[in-house]
């Protein structure tokens, strides 16, 4: 029988500013597996990553982390109508964005914004990688705290 001690978490980068694609587990260059990772030194440019809770039978999705800002599509289309898109959106993602969706931004090298993904309401979104690390050792807290049972869902 599995206990709690057994779960992990794996964040996977799978894009960041300079990526030509979206990265998987095999290609990303940054895989963390939490606890053990935590100290793992995060480089600016970081855009996206997925958070799976992991133990030695399987890997279940959690949740998508992002660097960014969160704005409306029609919010950033009258403060910034010459906005880009990302590399990393399919058309499929782009086909179902209204004016009132909530979408993540980021701006390029150029102080430009680009969309970056679409919001869905698990994901989680951090301005800065100070804050990305800030709640991956709130992720890591709540892995090591014994007392807490974990979820499906982590409460953050």
């Amino acid at each position: 029988m599995k206990t709690e001690k057994n779960i992990k978490l794996k964040i996977i980068n799978t894009y960041s500013k300079g990526f030509d694609s979206v990265k998987t587990e095999e290609t990303s260059p940054l895989v963390m597996n939490l606890p053990e990772d935590k100290y793992t030194e995060l480089i600016n440019g970081n855009l996206k990553f997925e958070v799976y809770e992991t133990n030695e039978e399987l890997d279940q999705y959690l949740f998508n982390i992002y660097v960014g800002e969160v704005y409306t599509f029609g919010q950033m289309r009258k403060m910034y109508p010459k906005f880009t898109f990302s590399e990393g959106m399919s058309w499929l993602e782009l086909s179902v964005i209204n004016d009132e969706t909530p979408c993540i931004f980021y701006k390029d090298v150029y102080k430009k914004y680009v969309l970056l993904a679409k919001l869905n309401p698990e994901d989680l979104v951090v301005k800065d990688n100070l804050e990305l690390q800030n709640l991956i050792e709130s992720l890591v807290m709540e892995l090591e705290n014994p007392a807490q049972k974990m979820s499906r869902k982590l409460n953050i």
